[in-house]
């Protein structure tokens, strides 16, 4: 009967006369508008595959780009609801409580490399995991993921790809906005920005600008309660967030920008414990970045990021914090850019990724560091309007292994007519992390994780190859890729001694292909759908331990139309993960048995809509069809069942006039 309800309001919402249906006299895209608008967004420019400011369609790696305006329009929760939402072949399982695990085109997080502005983030977890709690999506103005190994330029941990989340930044001369939102499954979210951006007029003379000085300033607090689902507690939260950020142009050659982030994470644990003991996570952040250009075609940029994690143990009855974790990253940066050789854009820098961890699973609880430099340089060689070739080479030293380590890459796009094709070969090289060598943990008697000192680099074959056809509203794509792992690290149970090693195993293969398509059907309806497969084989004593789900699909149907004369946008979000069958160890420790993870679908509906005056209006429909887990394991689908969300947002300045564009 609920799913009746359901449908039959969608049905009325969707058909009501003079209100969601297009009104007489409003005025949509003509259709030669729509034809172009998917080809358009090729235009948009990306930064992350090349680190240069390029055209997504002249970026000859697989790259994928979420733009604030879809953001705004399918209104996620979290940074992870949207990426599930977006891309087929990605999966977030629980792991500790709300603390997520992420598997990507079959590889773990220590094969995909998260940024944020481009810099990366310390505080890896259990799994070596960045804490996605961090971020706010509500801050975030796109995000661009780009597919495969890009080893040239991010070097180790980005075998599988990267996600960049470019954040917001003053764009007016002064905007202030503040944004709440509501569940029924207990969650609530409240957020605020302000900024302003002042460019001083030309000299008398009609010379350059004399500079320009841009600040903003955005908070995030989120509550989540716990609840249960068949039985089983799942633990809730509350965050807090500040990041200021500072720019200063001095004239067309100098700027300089600076931003600082704090963040705090209080985990209300599940059962007993959670009355005795909450889990805190804090994190400080600090960049510095300086640009200088030499010539319209030449710039340099040097930058320092800093960033401090730790974790904290909250005990109620001694009413005292202690810490037990501890994860500090500096890294500094110098990079030149110059397209002064014709047809080609040269890219050189150099980097040094110093990390140190401090916790209590180490031997002796012992503090542990690492240092590993870098130099690296890359030319796009534009040989013709249809050709052009990428070229890399990084070379890694890590002080904890000596030597010099070399990993080239080639990729290459052509073009022809409404076809687009690239393809490429990449190196890849991972040095453990920390805890894989260092580790010795005791799990509540349970058994041990030891880390081994002695484990040696993984290296990697990455191949990849895509197809896309672009011809007026339709973009299709199809990409395909085959990593080949030597020395791969792994867990081995050691029974006699009731022990998990980090144990180099011999290789490991893991392909797999995706297709997305995006069709806009009319002035009215877009069509976003993908699909992922995923072949992942991680053997052990002839068992393929891995939980990876080999199929998964994505699918957003949107209807754009004015009411009210105002655009309001409602989408319908589909979600399927098929199921799988992983094998583990049975409790004796002495053979392996398998475990079946049901295949399940999560839907969801929404209704966005600019107001007058600056306000903005997100409705919807969590978990539409009600699936609840038979069974709470690690991968499940969490879910309570169908909940609903509401939210608002004000930009202040518009509704009072104050600035305008």
């Amino acid at each position: 009967m609920r799913r009746i309800c359901i449908v039959t309001g969608l049905s009325v919402l969707l058909g009501w006369p003079g209100i969601l249906l297009p009104a007489a006299g409003k005025t949509f895209p003509d259709r030669d508008t729509v034809k172009n608008s998917v080809s358009e967004r090729l235009d948009e420019v990306v930064v992350t595959g090349t680190r240069t400011r390029k055209a997504l369609k002249d970026v000859p790696v697989v790259t994928r780009l979420i733009t604030a305006e879809e953001i705004k329009k399918e209104s996620p929760r979290s940074l992870t609801d949207l990426l599930e939402t977006e891309l087929p072949g990605i999966e977030f399982t629980r792991t500790e409580g709300v603390t997520n695990s992420v598997t990507f085109q079959g590889l773990g997080a220590n094969y995909l490399l998260i940024l944020v502005d481009g810099e990366r983030m310390a505080g890896e977890t259990q799994r070596s995991n960045p804490d996605f709690n961090r971020i706010d999506i509500d801050d975030v103005e796109r995000i661009e993921i780009v597919k495969g190994a890009m080893s040239t330029l991010y070097g180790s941990g980005a075998v599988a790809g990267v996600i960049n989340i470019i954040t917001r930044g003053a764009r007016k001369p002064f905007h202030a906005g503040a944004q709440a939102q509501y569940d029924t499954e207990g969650e609530q979210k409240y957020g605020a920005n302000i900024g302003a951006k002042i460019r001083r007029d030309k000299n008398k003379n009609g010379a350059e600008p004399q500079g320009e000085f841009s600040v903003y300033t955005s908070g995030m607090a989120n509550i989540k309660e716990r609840y249960f689902v068949e039985g089983t507690e799942i633990e809730g939260f509350k965050n807090f967030s500040l990041t200021q950020k500072a720019g200063y142009a001095v004239h067309d050659k100098w700027s300089l920008s600076a931003k600082g982030t704090f963040y705090h994470h209080e985990r209300y644990n599940a059962g007993k414990a959670g009355e005795l003991m909450h889990d805190i996570y804090r994190d400080w952040n600090a960049l510095v970045k300086g640009e200088y250009k030499f010539s319209p075609r030449s710039s340099m940029e040097i930058s320092y990021n800093f960033d401090d994690y730790s974790k904290y143990g909250k005990y109620f009855r001694l009413r005292k914090m202690e810490r037990n974790y501890k994860d500090i990253i500096h890294n500094p940066k110098v990079m030149f850019v110059t397209e002064a050789i014709r047809k080609n854009t040269l890219i050189a820098g150099a980097e040094v990724l110093d990390e140190s961890l401090d916790t209590y699973q180490f031997r002796d609880s012992a503090k542990k560091s690492a240092v590993q430099s870098a130099v690296f340089v890359q030319d796009d060689y534009l040989i013709n309007n249809k050709l052009s070739l990428q070229a890399g080479v990084r070379l890694d030293y890590h002080n904890g292994y000596g030597g010099v380590h070399v990993s080239p890459k080639l990729s290459a796009m052509f073009k022809t007519g409404a076809w687009t094709f690239r393809g490429g070969y990449a190196a890849g090289f991972r040095t453990p992390t920390l805890k894989e060598l260092y580790t010795s943990w005791d799990h509540q008697g349970m058994f041990i994780l030891a880390g081994n000192p002695d484990l040696k680099p993984e290296k990697s074959h990455n191949l990849q190859l895509s197809a896309e056809y672009t011809r007026g509203p339709i973009d299709v794509s199809l990409n395909g890729y085959y990593n080949h792992i030597y020395d791969k690290i792994a867990t081995i149970w050691n029974a006699t001694q009731d022990t998990s090693f980090y144990s180099n195993i011999d290789h490991a293969n893991i392909y797999g292909a995706d297709a997305n398509i995006r069709a806009r059907l009319s002035e009215h309806f877009t069509l976003k759908a993908g699909y992922a497969y995923v072949n992942d084989r991680q053997m052990v004593d002839g068992f393929n331990t891995s939980a990876t789900r080999p199929h998964s699909a994505t699918l957003r149907i949107e209807y754009n139309f004015n009411a009210w004369k105002c655009p309001f946008t409602v989408g319908v979000n589909g979600r399927y993960l098929g199921s799988v069958t992983a094998y583990s160890r049975n409790s004796d420790r002495e053979e392996f048995v398998g475990t079946y993870y049901e295949g399940y679908s999560i839907w969801k509906i929404t209704c966005a809509g600019d107001l007058p005056r600056g306000i903005r209006l997100n409705l919807g429909v969590n978990n539409l069809f009600d699936y609840k887990p038979e069974t709470i394991t690690y991968n499940a689908g969490i879910t309570r069942g169908i909940t609903f969300f509401a939210g608002l947002s004000v930009s202040i300045d518009e509704m009072f006039g104050l600035c305008k564009k």
